[in-house]
């Protein structure tokens, strides 16, 4: 247990890194995407009860963790409940919110760079795209057609689309159509930016606060 503390945020960086990798993964080494998605999701949700460690958001994590980690079991094993699926969108929606917070509050409190801190800075940007697939299913299913996919495949196609709107890369194969889709993409847009803007000059600042100590 204390191994797992130590490298909490390593933890929770690659167990994010295998979920938005799982079709490729899956391809790679023959096991289904689904299996893949749901061992990196209980992870991730473990490695959220590690790093949270004050009180509120500790409290927090544990209940959503756990509600969101059911909701996935039960839609693993019995995928047309449709109810189900919203509730595991919302949760999981909300937890990653907290996660991300709790990442960046841990950036912001350290006193200095050290390799943890940058595993739980990644960590948090990969959140962010999570957050934004998130918000782009549920935004779908809530108002059908207010994303254009050339071909869509999966579910996998909404954090696809977060992720190239996170990085501003925009290959143009799905398009936002209604209003609500393009302020989401502007949202996404903005939080990436800013993210990698403020999270540099945090790190430059801390190390050179760092270094004129010694």
């Amino acid at each position: 247990m204390k191994r797992v503390r130590k490298y909490k945020f390593q933890l929770i960086f690659f167990a994010l890194i295998a979920l938005v990798l799982a079709p490729l993964t899956s391809m790679l080494i023959g096991i289904p995407q689904t299996i893949i998605s749901l061992i990196s999701f209980t992870l991730i949700v473990f490695a959220g009860f590690a790093i949270a460690e004050l009180k509120i958001p500790k409290l927090l994590t544990i209940i959503l963790g756990s509600l969101t980690l059911i909701s996935v079991w039960i839609e693993f094993f019995v995928p047309t409940r449709i109810e189900i699926s919203y509730f595991r969108m919302i949760a999981s929606f909300i937890l990653f919110i907290i996660l991300t917070f709790i990442l960046i509050r841990n950036c912001i409190d350290s006193k200095k760079i050290d390799v943890s801190i940058i595993f739980g800075a990644m960590a948090g940007f990969v959140l962010l795209g999570l957050i934004g697939g998130v918000a782009f299913e549920i935004l779908e299913d809530a108002r059908p057609g207010s994303v254009l996919f050339a071909s869509r495949i999966s579910d996998y196609d909404f954090y696809y689309f977060s992720f190239i709107s996170l990085m501003t890369v925009g290959y143009g194969d799905i398009v936002p159509l209604s209003a609500a889709a393009k302020s989401l993409s502007v949202l996404i847009n903005i939080a990436g930016q800013f993210y990698m803007t403020i999270g540099f000059a945090l790190f430059v600042g801390k190390y050179l606060h760092h270094s004129n100590s010694k």
